[in-house]
């Protein structure tokens, strides 16, 4: 109850940005540390594709908590789909214009049918039994108030990826 509530709220509110220099890599070191001992525990493989260090201007704090929600959200498949040799890839790089930075994190899980994924991002959808269906939702939000997007593909059966894009330099707010 108590994580649900949180959940809601931060959806809820406006939170303040503190936009400074960071590198994407660190954001995504940083959320594979948070998620290190549930990704042990689990046996899951991670593996690194690193083009870039992807520097841009944001918030470190808001983006790393979009990217443990989506490692999260992976080995909860991984584990609910018992999945054999599970692995998470996440990939880190840079649009050839040197405009955007991106990060993949794809696992090899169930997967999701198209229904699922077409409401994948919907406030209160949640395809887990404890689930507050939020945490995608609140994800995308936090994505998108840095100018950037995610998109998320998946069949089921081949596992699940999400892409989210951000901008280097971060728009100015719309007055």
């Amino acid at each position: 109850m108590e994580r649900s509530i949180s959940h809601l709220l931060r959806f809820a509110r406006e939170e303040e940005m503190r936009v400074a220099e960071l590198r994407l890599l660190d954001v995504v070191e940083s959320a594979l540390g948070v998620c290190q001992d549930r990704i042990a525990r689990a046996g899951v493989e991670v593996r690194r594709e690193i083009d870039a260090a992807g520097a841009l201007h944001g918030d470190a704090e808001q983006l790393r908590r979009a990217i443990v929600n989506l490692l999260t959200n992976a080995l909860e498949a991984l584990e609910q789909g018992r999945t054999p040799s599970p692995r998470i890839d996440v990939a880190l790089g840079e649009n050839l214009a040197g405009t955007e930075v991106w990060v993949r994190i794809r696992d090899n899980g169930p997967g999701l049918d198209a229904e699922a994924l077409a409401r994948l991002f919907r406030p209160f959808h949640t395809t887990k039994a404890d689930g507050t269906g939020l945490g995608l939702a609140l994800t995308k939000k936090l994505v998108e108030a840095h100018g950037g997007s995610i998109e998320a593909h998946s069949e089921p059966g081949a596992g699940a990826e999400f892409l989210i894009t951000l901008p280097k330099q971060r728009p100015a707010p719309r007055a």
